[in-house]
């Protein structure tokens, strides 16, 4: 950073327009322009002397440090909210939890009888993946990559669930064009459920179902909590039916 930079000074008016308060280089003399105009050449009215608006370097620090302002705040409400669902999740243990009518009425609707639902939940996105979360974080400074990689994240898991009733599995992703995947339970053939040790850490994993009708899965979700409880669930329903 230059002299003339260093001795810049950012002030506001009373209706919050900005300018900066230096020294003319060659004259001393203490003058005042808009932000604006920094790096524009201007005549100084004392020496009547060409120069450069000084503050560049200094104008680009203030946005840079606005900025990752901006990005702190998004990534801790993102944290924030992640916190309050594992609050809620942790509150509802052992409880049955019966879907909103919000909930009940994004998913597409059933001719089956008396279809009850027993199961319910949205991708989990730090729990999920925590290691990627801390990573993204970190990130963040880097010309907002973390947090655009946060985001998109967010988004699909804001739009990615599972629900099991004692019918059938549904998988509905997709926030802003959804799309629903079913497989009734007694057509299922094959349930897989994955868990790494971070996973089991924090009651997550993938489960994947198919039908027998299907070679790979038709349904396949990652970030579930307790996944082997929607398998047990499937499994009584197929063993009893």
């Amino acid at each position: 950073m230059s002299d003339s930079d260093s001795e810049v000074q950012f002030k506001k008016t009373l209706k919050g327009i900005e300018y900066i308060i230096y020294n003319c280089p060659v004259c001393g003399s203490s003058l005042n322009s808009p932000v604006d105009e920094i790096g524009m050449r201007e005549t100084c009215p004392e020496c009547d002397q060409k120069f450069i608006v000084p503050g560049q370097e200094q104008l680009e620090a203030r946005r840079s440090a606005a900025k990752r302002k901006r990005d702190e705040a998004e990534v801790a409400a993102l944290l924030r909210i992640e916190q309050a669902k594992f609050r809620d999740r942790d509150s509802r243990v052992g409880e049955k939890s019966p879907l909103s009518q919000t909930e009940t009425e994004s998913y597409p609707a059933s001719n089956l009888s008396e279809e009850e639902d027993l199961y319910l939940s949205k991708r989990a996105m730090f729990a999920s993946n925590p290691v990627g979360f801390v990573l993204s974080l970190l990130m963040v400074p880097f010309f907002g990559i973390g947090l655009l990689i946060l985001i998109v994240w967010y988004l699909q898991c804001l739009g990615s669930s599972l629900r099991v009733t004692n019918k059938r599995s549904i998988l509905r992703s997709g926030l802003f064009s959804k799309h629903t995947s079913d497989v009734l339970h007694r057509d299922v053939r094959n349930i897989q459920v994955s868990q790494g040790i971070m996973n089991r850490m924090f009651g997550v994993g993938s489960i994947g179902i198919s039908s027998s009708g299907q070679s790979d899965f038709e349904i396949f979700i990652k970030g579930v909590e307790d996944p082997y409880k929607a398998k047990t669930i499937i499994d009584k329903v197929r063993l009893n039916r």
